[in-house]
């Protein structure tokens, strides 16, 4: 900024423009369309995003990857988290990550919004890069809290999508999040903190009346939470047999 002659401050701002690098990065056999990660870095303009192999989990490796990602991702965090913008979401994912190492080369990184955490970027070690994949919510398939889901309760996969337990909705629901038992059980799976997001910012209306649907689904739900002790017995007198001796019922 500069200070004008009348002593205002007038602040001068340069505008760049730059074109993502696009390419076509072949997993599986098949070629992909993704794009190089960049985020803006405020006055400093844009950051060009670089994880180290070490940090992801491969011991092994010194080398850094560059970063790129398919449009996949933002399209399944959309459609799971209907938030009116995810772009600011991605900062603190892609600048600080907090790595999951899962199986071979596929690992995970935990995306948060705000405070809370609402799943995970599937990313891939590659020969000369890192792909994100796609995003996958808190409780699906993949995840460390989907398989605390299915110690507890038995859930698979195809119950979890039955259910709508694979994004957001479900635990926006009002009777839901004022259901004790189903709230008990979700945090012992990892869960409970998404029925307690505030969810002003998404904008979609909140469904309400699920929580009866859901308990009967789950139908064993009441064995898993700790029940009040039954009250003891309580004396009873011996039934009389029709014939007395000396006043007492025999």
């Amino acid at each position: 900024h500069d200070v004008t002659p009348s002593g205002k401050i007038a602040q001068r701002i340069v505008v760049h423009k730059k074109i993502p690098e696009r390419v076509k990065i072949t997993v599986d056999g098949v070629p992909r369309p993704a794009s190089r990660c960049w985020l803006p870095g405020g006055p400093t303009g844009l950051i060009e995003i670089n994880w180290k192999a070490r940090d992801i989990g491969f011991a092994d490796d010194p080398r850094e990857y560059p970063v790129y990602i398919q449009s996949h991702v933002l399209e399944q965090l959309q459609r799971r988290v209907p938030y009116k913008s995810h772009i600011y979401n991605f900062v603190l994912p892609l600048l600080k990550p907090k790595f999951h190492r899962t199986t071979d080369n596929h690992f995970l990184v935990e995306f948060w919004h705000t405070h809370d955490k609402i799943g995970y970027l599937v990313g891939v070690r590659l020969s000369d890069c890192v792909l994100l994949k796609t995003f996958l919510f808190l409780t699906m398939q993949g995840t460390p809290e989907s398989d605390r889901l299915y110690h507890k309760l038995r859930l698979t996969r195809s119950d979890i999508e039955f259910m709508n337990l694979d994004s957001l909705a479900a635990f926006r629901d009002s009777d839901v999040r004022k259901d004790p038992a189903l709230t008990r059980i979700f945090d012992e799976c990892g869960c409970g903190h998404l029925l307690r997001m505030t969810t002003k910012d998404f904008s979609d209306a909140s469904p309400a009346g699920y929580a009866e649907n859901l308990r009967k689904y789950l139908g064993n739900l009441h064995r898993l939470i700790a029940q009040p002790p039954p009250p003891p017995p309580q004396p009873t007198s011996p039934a009389p047999t029709g014939r007395t001796l000396w006043g007492q019922n025999l």
